[in-house]
């Protein structure tokens, strides 16, 4: 018999399909295909029960399927399916006193897992079943009289191969009235919290069997009676899906561990379903249902609520994180057909990141978990935790953090030129925080991250802890040069003085200049500012200062105050190579993280670390691949350079030395002493336009006249190291001692900002300058770009409130006198004096400095000489009532007053409180 080597076998059971891999015919008999079927698919049977197996396999290119009974059915099984070497194999398990509805053809016999014979023996089940399990095999044995299984014979049965006997009722229906097994009426009290009709006993049960439910991920869901779930709470589970893609509402009778039953809530509609536990105690199982809906659908359901709407959208916020409120609605919308509140779809999105990032206030405790993660994965990193105690008993609370990784301590002291900006920015979450960075430079001029913290504000006491690890980490000196650091905060000073004297301080020029203009502003001043700072001779930043000071002497004495080495190029250590006079690098970093601001501090922190980890990778990788000596942006400023040296006059003294004019200027030039006298090339370390000029007419490259730290080299090395992965937080070992508490909760009055506050004559985001008008100017700054009606240096002013007719209704029985104004006024008590107030505001003169009081119904807007308050009878209030205003001068003439009064139509008519005649009151 020419037999495949090896076949595959599909076992099909209760909806249900597992394989049985690489068979070898010739070595394969119906004991171990029965052991390899219990093995796999019968493993869900209740280890109490006793039942007969039938196996059958289809004919491949039939709907015919025959009965596996013996080895010799094994064999012809092979036989038949050898052009495929698939074989697909049917499992129907019946009961074993002919309750169930069982496919069993041929005589019964008994057989033995260890020796297979005719006779009937003693069963011995494989140790993969309960040893009390009993199984009865009908084995059909071959003959002419072979039988062979049709789909018809299925397709006859109404209750399919997963019926359960206890269902079929007289007529062959299912009714979800008949709930126990000898087919009388049953309620909910039928069942008790086991499940099992009144009896607690564990031996067989019918109810045991069913179809276990399954479908597929948002498929449509169909209940049907004899269907089990997992637990309790998995039908629920189930339940609250089918009422949402159903869009109808339910009312829950019954919701008990031991029971659950529900009707629809539609008046009329007799949808019903009931479900109990098998006797597993655990096992669920519909009894009844009824699944007709007469009631029409909604798209609104209460069931979808903020957690399920969290649950669904779990996936997609963990893969866009950014996603808007409008977005989850459509979405919602197209998967589900249903409607959410925005409020609900802002829940819906906490709750989800929630659970994908952490919670705010519990990744605090985290932290000392994490700090001993990064120790451990990368030996050499310096994380530090500093918290307090409220009182010595009280647990510790988190204060702040330092976070240093060994690979970028390596990259900065090796390649890296010894200039470090330092700044904070605010993080969003409710704990709030301060964000500190210090931010080097590579040999590319690209942002190259040292350390970052946690701190609670910027403050003298957080920058000191923050700038101590710091040198702790570096060091005061780097290859024999002092640090620099620039900020934007001339407070930091004094801290970087008292930790790293030997360190130098810069501060950000366009802060510099954002102050200065707020006490000198002018355009003539803002051009003079900018020459002096990047003036690169002492003769430059002279000639600017004198133009300040022919401008305004107080804008020079203002500038005169500031230390010229912190802001003038100048004044710059040669040594260093680095002539920024901004604090770009850091605010650059502050952009790039700024998606992560909102995040737990665990997330935060985790998330710069991956930013950094990747980032130095693809940028060493890319560098591999550079032309030439030097990187692309200090290319670009080679090139700007060359074009600039085609203006420049140049006269060659020999050797390496020239002399070059321009403008009218005359500069000296040693190329191999990289010395220029405009003193370009000495600061910035590139060569400048007069550089480019002497290394072209020596035939030389001009990157080589770069100075070594922008090399190729240099960057390789900076980004050479390599921040190792962490693993997950569910794999971090606990580290013992006091759970760390979050820091207080400080929540500020409004709704928090997102974005910061911008100078006056800063443009708005994603605009720049060239967008904005230079046609229209200010009358009152005169500045371009906008009008006096929008400029925000404006002086607050009152504006004159429109002239509008006064209504004169005399007083009843009264005449009415010429300054008198009547305003009828038809209101309750409760919202009458913020209405009066409004319509008083109208008599007011203009420019009087008044004071409101509100006294029994009497609204009197007063002079500050005016303080007494008159008042009204008491039955004045809920009747219809009159608002007069009146203003002129008291009769002592000591004060102008305005009075308003609001009174019955018979009230006489008032006079100032610190009027002489107090009877007319």
């Amino acid at each position: 018999m020419d037999t495949p080597l090896y076949f595959d076998i599909n076992v099909h059971f209760r909806g249900r399909m597992t394989e049985i891999k690489n068979i070898d015919p010739l070595a394969y008999s119906y004991i171990n295909l029965l052991e390899d079927v219990t093995e796999r698919s019968l493993s869900v049977l209740p280890c109490n029960t006793g039942c007969t197996i039938t196996l059958l396999f289809q004919v491949p290119g039939s709907n015919e399927k025959i009965v596996v009974g013996c080895d010799l059915d094994v064999l012809d099984m092979f036989k038949l399916c050898s052009k495929t070497c698939l074989i697909d194999l049917f499992v129907d398990v019946g009961d074993a006193d002919g309750i169930g509805y069982t496919l069993a053809i041929g005589p019964q016999v008994d057989v033995n897992v260890n020796e297979f014979v005719h006779p009937q023996v003693h069963v011995e089940v494989n140790e993969s079943f309960h040893p009390e399990t009993d199984f009865s095999i009908f084995n059909v044995h071959e003959s002419a009289n072979e039988v062979v299984i049709s789909d018809d014979t299925f397709d006859n049965d109404p209750f399919g191969v997963w019926a359960d006997a206890s269902e079929i009722s007289s007529d062959g229906l299912s009714s979800y009235q008949s709930d126990d097994e000898g087919g009388r009426e049953s309620s909910d009290h039928d069942d008790n919290e086991h499940g099992d009709s009144g009896s607690k006993s564990k031996g067989f049960d019918s109810s045991t069997f069913g179809h276990e439910f399954y479908v597929e991920k948002e498929g449509p869901i169909k209940f049907k009676v004899g269907m089990l779930f997992g637990d309790v709470n998995k039908f629920r589970e189930v339940l609250k899906e089918y009422t949402i893609q159903q869009g109808c509402k339910i009312v829950r009778d019954k919701n008990e561990r031991g029971r659950v039953t529900c009707h629809c809530a539609a008046l009329g509609c007799e949808w019903r379903i009931h479900a109990s536990p098998i006797p597993d105690d655990i096992t669920y199982k519909i009894r009844s249902y009824n699944g007709a809906h007469t009631c029409l659908s909604s798209n609104t359901s209460v069931e979808a609520n903020s957690t399920w709407i969290a649950k669904k959208f779990a996936t997609t916020l963990r893969a866009n994180p950014t996603m808007t409120l409008d977005a989850m609605q459509a979405e919602l919308q197209q998967r589900f057909g249903i409607e959410a509140s925005r409020i609900q779809l802002y829940r819906a999105k906490r709750k989800a990141m929630e659970e994908i990032e952490g919670n705010h206030g519990t990744s605090y405790a985290k932290l000392p978990t994490y700090a001993a993660e990064v120790r451990k994965s990368n030996p050499g990193s310096l994380v530090k935790i500093q918290c307090y105690r409220v009182t010595p008993q009280s647990p510790p609370v988190f204060e702040r953090i330092f976070v240093a990784f060994e690979a970028m301590k390596t990259g900065f002291s090796s390649g890296c030129r010894p200039f470090i900006g330092i700044d904070g920015c605010h993080l969003k979450g409710p704990f709030g925080g301060v964000l500190l960075a210090a931010i080097a430079l590579d040999a590319n001029n690209g942002l190259f991250p040292i350390a970052v913290g946690v701190v609670e504000s910027e403050g003298r006491e957080s920058w000191g802890f923050f700038i101590d690890h710091l040198h702790t980490l570096i060091g005061g000196d780097a290859r024999g040069q002092p640090l620099t650091f620039m900020s934007d905060q001339q407070t930091i000073d004094n801290v970087i003085g008292e930790i790293m004297p030997e360190a130098s301080h810069r501060l950000c020029c366009r802060h510099l200049f954002n102050n200065f203009k707020k006490v000198h502003p002018g355009l003539l001043l803002k051009k003079y500012f900018w020459q002096a700072a990047r003036a690169y001779t002492q003769l430059q930043f002279q000639q600017a200062m004198e133009m300040i000071q022919s401008i305004s002497v107080e804008a020079h004495t203002w500038l005169s105050k500031v230390p010229v080495t912190s802001w003038s190029r100048h004044a710059f250590d040669e040594r260093l190579k680095n002539d920024h006079i901004t604090n770009n690098l850091a605010e650059s970093f502050n952009n790039w993280v700024g998606p992560l601001r909102y995040k737990p501090i665990l997330s935060l922190l985790e998330g710069i670390r991956t930013k950094v980890m990747t980032r130095i990778q693809k940028r060493h990788d890319k560098a591999l691949g550079w032309p030439g000596l030097v990187g692309p942006n200090i290319r670009k400023r080679i090139t700007k350079a060359k074009m600039q040296s085609r203006n420049c006059t140049l006269f060659f003294a020999g050797g390496a030395e020239y002399e070059i004019l321009e403008d009218g200027m005359t500069y000296q030039l040693h190329i191999d002493q990289k010395k220029c006298s405009c003193r370009e090339w000495q600061i910035s370390g590139i060569p400048c336009k007069h550089a480019a000029a002497a290394i072209t007419h020596k035939r030389g490259n001009i990157e080589e006249g770069c100075d070594p730290t922008f090399w190729k080299e240099a960057y390789l090395i900076t980004h050479g190291g390599m921040i190792h992965p962490i693993p997950d937080q569910r794999m971090w070992e606990p580290v013992g001692g006091d759970v760390l508490e979050p820091p207080p909760l400080r929540r500020m009055p409004g709704r928090p900002r997102k974005n910061r506050r911008r100078e006056v004559d800063e443009a708005p985001a994603g605009t720049s300058q060239s967008r904005r008008s230079q046609t229209i100017r200010c009358s009152i700054c005169q500045d371009f770009g906008h009008n006096r009606r929008s400029c925000q240096r404006a002086p607050v002013a009152k504006k004159k409130a429109p002239q509008r007719p006064s209504a004169r209704v005399p007083h009843q029985g009264q005449e009415s006198q010429g300054s008198q104004t009547v305003i009828q006024v038809d209101t309750n008590w409760g919202n009458r004096g913020g209405r009066a107030v409004m319509a008083i505001r109208r008599a007011i003169p203009e420019n009087t400095k008044l004071t409101t009081v509100m006294k029994f119904g009497l609204v009197a807007l007063l002079s500050n000489s005016c303080t007494d308050v008159p008042t009204l009878p008491a039955n004045a209030f809920g009747l219809s009532l009159d608002l007069y205003a009146d203003s002129g001068t008291c009769d002592a003439g000591t004060c102008n007053w305005v009075g308003i009064l609001i009174g019955l139509h018979q009230s006489q008519a008032w006079q100032p409180p610190c009027s002489t005649s107090s009877s007319q009151r």
